[in-house]
């Protein structure tokens, strides 16, 4: 299995007040807060183990799922505390 490494993070961590998923995923991405795979998962069986793997942290996003052309999987948008904290603007 290939290693995983978060980004680093900007120094000011801002908040963001979660109004679609869309400018979240981007807020995510510009906060080193997303893992994002362009590597083919698949849906049934890969997609939940890699999820548990990760249980905890921050949400994972697999751009490319084998047998849905044009579809996306994101998890463990609410695995941490801290990330939902910063998402919603509470303290």
């Amino acid at each position: 299995m290939q290693k995983i490494l978060r980004k680093e993070k900007p120094s000011a961590d801002k908040q963001h007040h979660a109004s679609d998923l869309r400018s979240t995923l981007n807020w995510l991405r510009a906060q080193g807060d997303l893992i994002e795979t362009d590597k083919p998962v698949d849906p049934d069986l890969e997609v939940t183990g890699l999820q548990k793997h990760m249980d905890g942290g921050c949400p994972v996003l697999f751009n490319k799922v084998k047998g849905k052309p044009n579809h996306r999987v994101l998890t463990n948008l609410f695995g941490d505390i801290k990330v939902i904290n910063k998402m919603f603007g509470w303290k």
